[in-house]
């Protein structure tokens, strides 16, 4: 009778035993793998005008061009300056400085393309004021902004003359251009104080 009894709870311990395995194994489960893939953003800007060649004519746009003319009245010259949000650039705020040295104004007829008519905000407060932008969109695509009207700048035969040649050659037109991720950045005036 010893021997039954202890076949007997032998077998109920490895009922039990087999029933808590078959329980467990129908309380696990497992899920997918989930992935985070971070891809790199980026912002790329090009700021490029013709060169003018030695023979007077003119080269292809290229970024870093610094074109010297000769002031001699009623020429006009091409001067193409085009900022361009490069695609595949994520949304940004672009800025485009506009520094008028020497007084060209007073020596030479041309027309800034940077006004509010043409989607730029004129900076103020901790932005100058000769410094123009605008929210830019992501896009797959370049975008371009031409920062002259007709893409020209003549010499006024009626401001330049002999006496003040030497005045109208020392004038410039320089652009810097910059460009701020937009993600994260409170306003254009935050983005700017990340250019300073």
């Amino acid at each position: 009778m010893k021997k039954k009894l202890s076949f007997t709870v032998i077998a109920l311990v490895l009922s039990l035993v087999c029933t808590v395995s078959v329980t467990v194994a129908w309380l696990m489960d497992k899920t997918p793998t989930v992935s985070n893939t971070f891809t790199v953003g980026d912002v790329t800007i090009t700021l490029t005008e013709s060169p003018l060649n030695a023979d007077g004519s003119y080269g292809t746009p290229a970024e870093g061009v610094s074109n010297t003319y000769k002031a001699i009245p009623g020429t006009e010259y091409k001067k193409d300056p085009k900022v361009t949000v490069e695609g595949g650039s994520e949304a940004c705020y672009l800025f485009v400085k506009f520094e008028e040295t020497g007084n060209p104004a007073d020596y030479f007829d041309y027309t800034s393309t940077l006004t509010t008519a043409e989607g730029w905000t004129q900076g103020s407060g901790d932005i100058p004021s000769n410094v123009w932008y605008r929210e830019v969109d992501a896009s797959d695509a370049d975008q371009s902004w031409e920062l002259l009207s007709g893409n020209t700048i003549t010499v006024n035969s009626d401001k330049v003359t002999k006496e003040n040649v030497s005045a109208a050659a020392a004038a410039k037109l320089e652009y810097s251009a910059y460009a701020v991720q937009k993600a994260n950045v409170e306003n254009a005036t935050a983005a700017w104080n990340l250019v300073k």
